[in-house]
């Protein structure tokens, strides 16, 4: 099984990525695979290709992370590249708000699996939302003035208050979602 923990985006937020989506598809004329703004999420943790029999552990685990706080309140902010905007392999929309707070429970989380042998992410956690992965960097510049245009981006604040433990099902459609277990802040 393919697994992940995220946090879910409701759909006001999901409408707000889309139309930045549409805005810069305009004027982008390089290979960008697009996410589906239904498929996007704040990814807390990736654990990949699992086995079934661990999914009670993992589900163990992440219902016995504690944090000081019952809820996250978030917006969206600016328009970023993965790893830097002259080699781009990722673009995505940061957040704003309670970020600090949604490190803290990344690195819970990370922590907490850590100890049931999944490995330990390396880098800084950094909430974001991806909105595509670039396939090559062909005729860039339109892209990245039309980014320079519209970042930062304004969103209504939204509230979350618990995360999931997903499967991601592999599709020729694209990948789809599965929830889990779900858990509350």
């Amino acid at each position: 099984m393919r697994l992940f923990i995220a946090i879910p985006l409701p759909d006001k937020i999901i409408k707000s990525v889309s139309e930045i989506q549409y805005s810069l598809k305009k004027r982008s004329e390089t290979a960008v695979k697009w996410v589906n703004p239904k498929s996007i999420h704040i990814t807390l943790k990736f654990l990949g290709e699992v086995e079934e029999s661990t999914v009670p552990t993992i589900t163990n685990s992440l219902s016995k992370i504690e944090v000081p706080f019952h809820s996250l309140d978030l917006s969206l902010n600016n328009i970023g590249f993965f790893p830097n905007p002259k080699r781009p392999r990722v673009i995505w929309v940061g957040l704003k708000g309670d970020t600090e707070n949604t490190a803290l429970l990344a690195d819970r989380i990370d922590k907490s699996l850590a100890k049931e042998g999944f490995e330990p992410e390396s880098r800084p956690f950094k909430p974001h939302l991806t909105l595509g992965r670039f396939k090559d960097n062909y005729r860039l510049n339109a892209l990245l003035s039309k980014v320079e245009e519209i970042s930062p981006v304004s969103s209504d604040i939204f509230t979350s208050s618990d995360f999931h433990l997903y499967q991601s099902i592999l599709k020729p459609s694209g990948a789809e979602y599965k929830v889990l277990n779900s858990f509350p802040l």
